[in-house]
């Protein structure tokens, strides 16, 4: 009589077939997003209006009273799938702005953002804008942190720039 069952090759097969399908799985409902990252931090003269649409402060130099715009490319965002929405991916970011001067914190902003869905082939452009008023900074040089932050992938990046103030 011939004995039944799955041989050592055909369960080490379906095991090799299984992770196919679930890493597939995991790249086109965004479960993998890689390493979160953030990049070309800018002060910007004006509000950014799009992905590299933006005008560079010199010098990252402003006055007292000013509203200072900064720019930040995003990356690697962890992704879910909108069902019922071909083509569209939902992401969960947010950004927060501490700033300090001589290495002492001396002003942040609250964490903001959203949950926010987008297309799909757009994933690459992300960025983000964020502002601030310097009327109750003195004069001098600080430091500025970005912290972005991948609320689905539990990942955070912090940037940081220095800027002026006459």
């Amino acid at each position: 009589m011939k004995e039944k069952g799955i041989t050592k090759n055909t369960a080490i097969g379906v095991i090799v077939v299984v992770i196919v399908i679930a890493a597939v799985y995991a790249l086109l409902t965004g479960g993998g997003g890689g390493e979160l990252n953030a990049s070309n931090l800018t002060f910007c003269k004006s509000e950014p209006q799009g992905f590299q649409d933006y005008e560079e402060k010199p010098n990252a130099t402003y006055s007292r009273g000013d509203k200072v715009w900064i720019y930040a490319e995003i990356d690697n965002v962890r992704t879910e799938t909108v069902r019922g929405e071909k083509g569209k991916v939902r992401i969960w970011v947010t950004t927060k702005l501490v700033i300090e001067k001589d290495g002492s914190q001396v002003k942040s902003t609250k964490e903001t953002g959203s949950v926010v869905k987008i297309d799909e082939d757009r994933i690459g452009e992300l960025f983000t804008k964020r502002s601030f008023d310097t009327s109750g900074l003195s004069a001098g040089n600080y430091t500025l942190k970005l912290v972005i932050r991948d609320k689905q992938a539990g990942a955070s990046e912090t940037l940081e720039g220095r800027f002026t103030i006459e």
